[in-house]
């Protein structure tokens, strides 16, 4: 399938979970995709996700709503799970943060590889507070 990472600049993290949905429907909709799974470590973004008449930011409401337009179109599934759950996901997040730009693999990244390997594994993650 394939990966991403950007930089975004100031955004709270809401803002920042929904431009990373927002930019991977727009990716899987120019690919052709029709079919789409998102999970998401923010609750409230999957609840936007299956709310769609609720308001999400105003300044990401245009490219929301059509967003919401594109997923219409395509089988979509989603959900929530906790951060320590995904450690890809969270490395994607923190090259987007350290770099300027948008950037796409077709596989996993090396800033990924060692949290790759060890979701592969089955290997646990552990929530210390």
């Amino acid at each position: 399938m394939g990966c991403f990472a950007g930089s975004l600049g100031i955004a709270t993290a809401l803002e920042a979970e929904l431009q990373a949905i927002i930019h991977a429907v727009s990716i899987a909709s120019g690919k052709g995709w029709t079919s789409l799974w998102i999970e998401c470590d923010s609750a409230i973004a999957i609840h936007f996700l299956a709310n769609k008449n609720y308001s999400v930011p105003w300044r990401l409401s245009v490219d929301w709503v059509n967003c919401c337009t594109t997923l219409s179109s395509m089988q979509i599934q989603f959900s929530h799970i906790y951060r320590e759950g995904n450690q890809v996901a969270d490395c994607l997040a923190n090259y987007g943060v350290d770099h300027e730009g948008h950037y796409w693999w077709d596989s996993c990244p090396p800033c990924a590889s060692a949290a790759f390997v060890h979701n592969l594994q089955g290997l646990p993650n552990f929530r210390i507070s």
